[in-house]
């Protein structure tokens, strides 16, 4: 019984929760659609699908390295499930979840792709180490106001 509970969730969930990490423009334009943001050339695409917001990074290669998910709804977040989904999707099945004082933290058994959750803002990002880069960089623009 133990065993179904997961598959049945996996199914119920929308094709949206379906992104890895190493699609291309083309594929995550057929899963989600044309993008809400482009930005400039090295930003960050968004995307708008299921009532999930989609932010997704991309490399020199033209591959996401970085994915950060959030609810669409102010007044609604990701869930420690809805996380815990869309981490093993990206990850795979083989993962280690570590707890720690900001939340859980997924990660690949060769440590090269993490993902973590905060479960007060309802944020889970999933990315390799370079996308990790990215995510800081993108973060610290925000913050100073240089991005858009």
């Amino acid at each position: 019984m133990k065993q179904i509970l997961p598959l049945l969730l996996l199914l119920l969930l929308p094709v949206i929760t379906q992104a890895r990490l190493g699609d291309n423009i083309g594929t995550c334009v057929h899963r989600y659609g044309d993008p809400v943001s482009t930005g400039e050339p090295d930003a960050p695409v968004v995307f708008r699908k299921d009532g999930l917001k989609i932010v997704a990074f991309f490399n020199a290669n033209g591959v996401v390295d970085a994915i950060v998910y959030s609810k669409i709804d102010p007044e609604s977040n990701l869930t420690g499930t809805d996380a815990e989904l869309l981490t093993s999707l990206n990850l795979g099945t083989r993962i280690r979840r570590v707890e720690s004082i900001d939340g859980p933290r997924w990660q690949t058994a060769d440590q090269t792709a993490i993902a973590t959750f905060d479960a007060t803002t309802g944020i889970l990002q999933v990315y390799t180490a370079t996308g990790h880069k990215r995510l800081e960089e993108f973060t610290r623009d925000i913050q100073s106001g240089d991005a858009s």
